[in-house]
């Protein structure tokens, strides 16, 4: 398929452990901008869309005959509507991911968008990670 997901589940649920998660989320979507922008491949450039939230989730296996590991819950559906409503080349989040990562990411905001589901909400998309003190 031409989407994937990647769930971040902190060793702790303390504000830092989840900081550290969607710190390095973000820096890996960044990445990817950075690189594909910078690299076609075979003529084509290569552009992601990501969404990131936080939040539970439910995860499990599924199916009696053929098993699927999936998660469900209203923070996957949140970051994949945030993925598929998202421009080419940038990472979508909400404004709890703002509060979360803190000075550590730049964003911009995109402004209301509706959603399926969750009604209008204030969409920021991430623009550069922000070196602070020590590792993230």
């Amino acid at each position: 398929g031409d989407a994937y997901m990647a769930v971040v589940i902190p060793e702790d649920d303390t504000d830092e452990e989840v900081r550290r998660g969607v710190t390095e989320v973000l820096r890996l979507a960044q990445d990817f901008h950075t690189i594909s922008a910078r690299h076609a491949l075979a003529g084509e450039v290569l552009a992601m869309r990501a969404g990131v939230h936080v939040g539970p989730l439910v995860a499990g296996v599924i199916g009696l005959t053929k098993f699927s590991f999936d998660v469900f819950g209203n923070t996957v559906n949140t970051a994949s509507r945030l993925e598929s409503t998202g421009q080419p080349g940038t990472t979508q989040v909400l404004e709890v991911v703002t509060r979360i990562v803190g000075d550590t990411f730049a964003f911009h905001p995109r402004g209301p968008v509706h959603f399926k589901g969750l009604g209008e909400q204030a969409v920021f998309v991430a623009q550069a990670h922000r070196p602070g003190p020590g590792p993230v």
